[in-house]
């Protein structure tokens, strides 16, 4: 039984425009202004490694957009579970939209801002579309594959966006070993709105 990822109405605000921005995002451009509480100067941010630089994040989803403005200095090369080969591009536009949140670019002028935005991107396609439904899905068993492949190829972080992963021994395991080689992975809890229950490993 295949790992529900998301139906594209659910996506609606996070979907990408003809120019590769965020519809929803774009719109506003307007800077936060700092809180009193705000400690860290902006100027030192970089300073205390928050801006990724130097590490490698593998996306586990539906692939990666390999033109995509704020996401394409950033990419390295990446794997497709599902298919066995080396096609990383995204067939939803989900890992796209899960790339650009970790990772887009800063300071171009374009789209958002990631995260982590000098971090390199790794596309992990591990997600199938299936045209009957119009929706993404995935196998724990590609998960697992991605993660190790992930692991065997540098990525520190992983990210795998689906809900129900974590009660996967596979995933578990393959879990485990990028642990053991010194990376963390994260996983979706759903939009359920719940506390799923998972425990920090």
């Amino acid at each position: 039984e295949p790992v529900v990822e998301m139906h594209p109405s659910d996506l609606a605000r996070l979907r990408l425009n003809s120019r590769g921005k965020s519809a929803s995002i774009a719109r506003h451009r307007s800077r936060p202004t700092p809180s009193p509480r705000d400690t860290m100067p902006t100027a030192n941010f970089d300073r205390y490694g928050a801006s990724g630089a130097g590490v490698t994040i593998a996306i586990l989803d539906s692939g990666v957009d390999p033109v995509h403005p704020d996401l394409k200095a950033s990419l390295v090369p990446g794997y497709n579970s599902y298919n066995n080969n080396t096609n990383t591009a995204d067939v939803c536009g989900h890992g796209t939209a899960v790339a650009g949140t970790a990772a887009a670019a800063t300071n171009n002028g374009i789209g958002v801002a990631g995260v982590a935005g000098k971090a390199k991107i790794m596309p992990i396609r591990i997600a199938f579309l299936d045209t009957a439904t119009n929706s993404c899905y995935s196998y724990f068993s590609t998960v697992a594959a991605g993660l190790t492949w992930a692991a065997d190829h540098g990525a520190r972080v992983a990210n795998v966006s689906f809900s129900g992963v974590a009660g996967s021994s596979a995933v578990q395991s393959a879990a485990q070993y990028m642990k053991n080689k010194g990376g963390l992975v994260f996983v979706s809890a759903g939009n359920a709105g719940r506390d799923e229950g998972y425990t920090p490993t």
